[in-house]
């Protein structure tokens, strides 16, 4: 009787799996002859892996001077990709990727439908980041899905390039992936320079020295590798005047006060007008010295 129990357990737990894989399969768009290979829920640590395999013996497309045909895998190559988050855990999909060899004995990687114009994003990834930049800083998508701002501009610099293209001219590849991130009416200049504006205003926030200094020379490195010259020019400006930026960091003293401060002194040199400058300074320290002449004179009314 035990045994059957046993047996009975087995086969419902086979079930289960099943279905759920046939679930998480769909919910990726899975295609053959890709398929989910094994689920591993990870609860302490809050992860999703999802492992993916394609089938034995299948063939993959790949396109060759405006030909294509079909090709078996040569070898595979281990990837991992960040995936859309599963409620509040972390989803990785896994998979061996084939690779394929072409007859003029070259090698080429075989990069599966799901996977991203850069390494180690799924292309919904991608896209749900590159959407989220449209509203926020930088630096603040980046501590929401929890990865390097760094990571971050890699997607949105390395994806320009596939909007940026002619439509003529885009591989099947590239055509499907842009269809997939949906993004075809961006403006990448102009968005990379309202990111790289938005991310210059979070640096001023920033509670320490030393973060405001690192993060100001990442910063600074951005602009001037940005291809656009406004934002190229900026940054020149900023480097000539970086002592001074920095110890306004510690000072905090922005230009009102400093515009302010210039009007005391001008009307200062206007009431010293015709005397030495040791008077301006007297005059200077008197406007600006806080002094209460009541105490001296009780009829003083200044």
């Amino acid at each position: 009787m035990q045994n059957l129990q046993n047996l009975l357990l087995l086969s419902l737990l086979e079930i289960v799996t099943s279905m759920m894989k046939d679930i998480f399969g769909k919910a990726l768009g899975i295609n053959k002859p890709w398929f989910v290979a094994d689920v591993n829920f990870d609860l302490a640590a809050k992860r999703l892996d999802i492992n993916l395999d394609f089938t034995r013996g299948a063939t993959f497309p790949f396109e060759q001077d405006g030909i294509i045909n079909e090709y078996k895998a040569y070898d595979t190559v281990e990837k991992e990709w960040r995936h859309l988050n599963f409620f509040e855990h972390e989803c990785y999909l896994k998979a061996r990727v084939p690779r394929i060899k072409t007859p003029d004995d070259k090698i080429h990687l075989m990069l599966p439908a799901w996977s991203g114009l850069q390494n180690g994003f799924t292309l919904l990834f991608e896209a749900l980041i590159m959407q989220l930049c449209k509203s926020m800083p930088v630096h603040n998508v980046a501590y929401l899905v929890k990865t390097s701002d760094h990571k971050i501009w890699s997607i949105l610099t390395g994806s320009r390039y596939i909007f940026l293209k002619n439509e003529k001219n885009l591989t099947v590849k590239e055509r499907l992936k842009k269809e997939g991130l949906q993004l075809s009416k961006l403006n990448n200049r102009a968005f990379r320079a309202l990111s790289l504006r938005e991310t210059f205003q979070q640096i001023y926030v920033v509670l320490t020295n030393e973060s405001f200094e690192k993060l100001l020379k990442k910063w600074y490195f951005w602009a001037t590798h940005s291809q656009l010259e406004p934002m190229k020019q900026v940054a020149s400006t900023i480097k000539k005047h970086w002592d001074g930026i920095l110890r306004w960091k510690t000072s905090q003293i922005n230009n009102g006060i400093l515009e302010g401060l210039n009007s005391v002194v001008q009307a200062a040199k206007r009431k010293a007008r015709g005397y030495k400058f040791k008077h301006f300074k007297t005059i200077l320290y008197l406007i600006t010295g806080g002094l209460d002449f009541r105490k001296a004179n009780s009829t003083c009314v200044f």
